[in-house]
């Protein structure tokens, strides 16, 4: 009736908070980026074409002036100011949350605070008392990467591997791509990289450095301990190659996950009671 009424509903803070989140990460000096702003208040839609209103739809004009905004954008983006930012690729690299986002563990695993003092936590497998060849692994979240084939990417970490149980296979990571979500095995694999233990140094975390160039459209990462072992790993990263980074490494999709939700983490749930 041509009243302009606020929102009742509960969700809408929420939404705004998301929203608030993503604009914060994407607006603060530190990345190449160019933003649109339309100085300009806008309101919901009641005769929206695709369903009625409701609080995330606007009136036809707000899209119009996104559209010509980003036209203008497009033909004169201005100066970048800076081009070697790059966030965490990968979802709970740090294991902050525990298990939380692995899309698989073995029973051997577990993460606990990292024993050098440092603000981190680190995840363990050990395979102390194995004698045939379990492989335990645990992996990340599938990440969808460049489809062309054309980018690098490289996978940081830190591992440590006690001399106490010599090792079996001296491979501490491994990453497989894939051409659909949600694979795992090396056969289902379209390439399988295995990063080997430097053989000379134990009982202290060496930092380990992987550049390559994915075939396929999905890469997951996870460490890996063969049959008899112990190794220890930490501050997982996984960046664009021509984007390295010179601070620490975040991930926005965990930092909106987890931002005011309490969510179960499936692996450390006792199913057998």
């Amino acid at each position: 009736d041509g009243r302009k009424e606020k929102f009742t509903n509960s969700d809408v803070s929420g939404y705004n908070e998301i929203y608030r989140t993503m604009v914060q990460y994407f607006t603060d000096g530190e990345k190449d980026i160019a933003v649109l702003n339309l100085h300009k208040k806008y309101y919901i839609d009641p005769d929206y074409i695709y369903g009625g209103p409701w609080i995330v739809h606007y009136h036809n004009d707000f899209y119009k002036d996104s559209i010509n905004a980003l036209e203008k954008l497009c033909r004169d983006p201005g100066p970048s100011p800076k081009k070697n930012y790059a966030g965490n690729l990968l979802l709970n690299g740090s294991f902050k949350h525990g298990t939380l986002f692995m899309k698989f563990m073995p029973a051997r695993f577990f993460t606990a605070p990292s024993d050098s003092g440092e603000n981190c936590r680190q995840i363990c497998i050990n395979e102390r008392h194995i004698n045939h060849n379990i492989y335990s692994q645990a992996w990340f979240s599938d990440i969808a990467v460049d489809p062309a084939g054309s980018e690098d990417y490289t996978i940081c970490f830190d591992a440590r591997v006690s001399s106490a149980v010599p090792l079996s296979e001296n491979t501490v990571f491994v990453i497989r791509t894939f051409e659909r979500e949600g694979l795992l095995t090396k056969k289902e694999s379209a390439e399988n990289y295995m990063i080997p233990f430097n053989g000379k140094d134990f009982d202290v975390f060496v930092h380990y450095t992987f550049t390559f160039r994915p075939k396929g459209r999905f890469l997951s990462a996870g460490v890996y301990c063969a049959q008899k072992g112990c190794i220890a790993w930490k501050n997982i990263a996984l960046y664009r190659a021509a984007h390295e980074p010179d601070e620490p490494l975040e991930n926005i999709t965990e930092k909106l996950l987890i931002k005011g939700k309490k969510l179960v983490d499936v692996n450390s749930l006792d199913l057998y009671g």
